[in-house]
């Protein structure tokens, strides 16, 4: 009887161990797919924060409305011809994306692959795009008819300086909510396609040389 009751504490205490272990190793591999999870998903939001955020440079009486690469993130601005010899082989003010790629010394399996993906994260977004850069620049004739209209009517006094401040101010108004409603139009669709494509990336990249880009280019 003392025999049987020893195994069975002998065999709960190995249970128990065995449990404690698979348990911890499954918390470590949860761990580890967070971290890998947030890495890949802090660019992708970081890319997504910079396109919905209203980042221009604001018209007054002598500079017209601006928004760099028409209020795109680079992320989101890269395509295959951006590796070509022009962009990628030579040395030239390029995206910074290709410039930390550049670092890591790609083999060319690697290389190729990487066209790949950009091929077909371009295809992905080009009509978005295509979309989106149509939408801003009507938006932006739009603004800088009516802000030269504002500035042609103070210089002939039609209009007074503090009344030209006042149209100015909404003008302001207007190119944000103009602004704030093609980006949410296209955001979503976007965001998706950087995702394939950021991830698709990371498998391209070893552990290292993802740690590397992401180092330098975010």
């Amino acid at each position: 009887m003392m025999n049987y009751t020893r195994i069975l504490r002998i065999a709960t205490v190995i249970a128990a161990f065995i449990l404690f272990t698979v348990s911890s190793c499954k918390k470590e591999a949860e761990v580890i797919a967070t971290i890998d999870n947030y890495t890949a998903e802090s660019l992708i939001n970081q890319a997504n924060d910079q396109y919905t955020a209203l980042n221009y440079t604001e018209g007054n009486d002598s500079t017209p409305y601006y928004a760099v690469n028409d209020g795109m993130p680079e992320l989101y601005t890269l395509t295959e011809t951006d590796m070509d010899s022009a962009g990628y082989k030579r040395a030239f003010e390029e995206k910074r994306f290709f410039t930390c790629m550049k670092k890591l010394t790609l083999t060319d399996s690697q290389e190729h692959m990487l066209r790949r993906a950009i091929r077909a994260y371009e295809l992905c977004k080009h009509a978005d795009m295509l979309a989106h850069k149509e939408a801003y620049a009507k938006l932006l004739l739009k603004t800088e008819n009516a802000r030269k209209e504002y500035i042609a009517q103070l210089k002939n006094g039609t209009i007074t300086k503090a009344q030209f401040e006042t149209k100015m101010k909404d003008l302001k108004s207007s190119f944000e909510t103009g602004l704030k409603l093609i980006k949410d139009t296209y955001a979503k669709r976007l965001a998706a396609c950087c995702e394939i494509f950021v991830r698709k990336v990371k498998e391209i990249l070893t552990n290292d040389q993802w740690k590397a880009f992401l180092d330098c280019y975010k």
